[in-house]
C-alpha cells in the first residue's frame, strides 16, 4: 500500500458500515450529490460505493448505464468522527447548486 492510500483510507469497516447505512436511507440525497456535484444529470440512482478522507465515490445509473464518479469534501478530514459534518456540508453545497 502506497504512502497515499494510507493518508487517504478510512477504515474499511467504517466504510463498509457508513455505506449500507446511506444506501439504505439516503439514496436520493446520494442521486442529488450525483447530479449537483458530479455532473451526472443522466443519472436515475446513486449509492454510495467507497468513502476516504478526501471524499466520497459514487455509483451512479440509469438502465444499462452505470459510473463511477468522485465527489470531493471542501476539505480532507482528519477523523471518521468528521464524516458526518462532511457529508452533510457537501448536501447543503449541492442543495446550493
Amino acid at each position: 500500500m502506497s504512502n497515499l492510500e494510507n493518508d487517504t483510507a478510512l477504515p474499511a469497516k467504517f466504510v463498509a458500515g457508513i455505506a449500507a447505512h446511506i444506501n439504505e436511507d439516503h439514496r436520493d440525497e446520494m442521486l442529488l450529490l450525483a447530479h449537483r456535484l458530479a455532473g451526472q444529470a443522466w443519472a436515475t440512482d446513486a449509492t454510495l460505493q467507497n468513502a476516504d478522507k478526501n471524499g466520497v465515490e459514487l455509483k451512479v445509473m440509469a438502465g444499462e448505464r452505470v459510473a463511477l464518479v468522485r465527489v470531493a469534501f471542501e476539505q480532507p478530514i482528519d477523523k471518521t468522527t468528521d464524516f458526518r459534518p462532511a457529508m452533510q456540508a457537501l448536501l447543503m453545497r449541492a442543495r446550493q447548486t
